[in-house]
C-alpha cells in the first residue's frame, strides 16, 4: 500500500470526518493485506483478483459492515479512480 499516499487521499475525502476515521482505514487495509498475504496495489491493479480478495474477507469479517472490504474498496477507489461494483454485480 502508498500508505502516505492513500493516508492524503483519504484526508481529502468528503465522507470521512476525522483522524480517526483515517487510522481505522488504514488499519483496516494492512489487516486485510495480512489476511490475503497480498499488497493491496497488486490487489487493486486486477477487477478479478479484487473480486476474490473480497470473497476472501466476507469470512473474516468481525462485523456486518465490512470493515476490511470497505477499506479495500476504498484503496481500489484510490488508485482506479472509480468505486468497484458491489460483488453481485460484477461480471467476470
Amino acid at each position: 500500500m502508498k500508505e502516505t499516499e492513500f493516508r492524503d487521499f483519504l484526508q481529502n475525502d468528503k465522507s470521512i470526518k476525522s483522524a480517526k476515521a483515517i487510522e481505522s482505514r488504514i488499519v483496516k487495509l494492512k489487516d486485510a493485506e495480512n489476511i490475503l498475504c497480498l499488497d493491496a496495489e497488486e490487489i487493486v491493479q486486477s477487477d478479478d483478483l479484487m473480486f476474490e480478495s473480497l470473497n476472501k474477507l466476507k469470512l473474516h469479517e468481525d462485523t456486518a459492515h465490512g470493515v476490511r472490504q470497505n477499506a479495500l474498496r476504498k484503496y481500489y477507489n484510490f488508485r482506479n479512480h472509480k468505486d468497484f461494483p458491489k460483488l453481485e454485480d460484477y461480471k467476470k
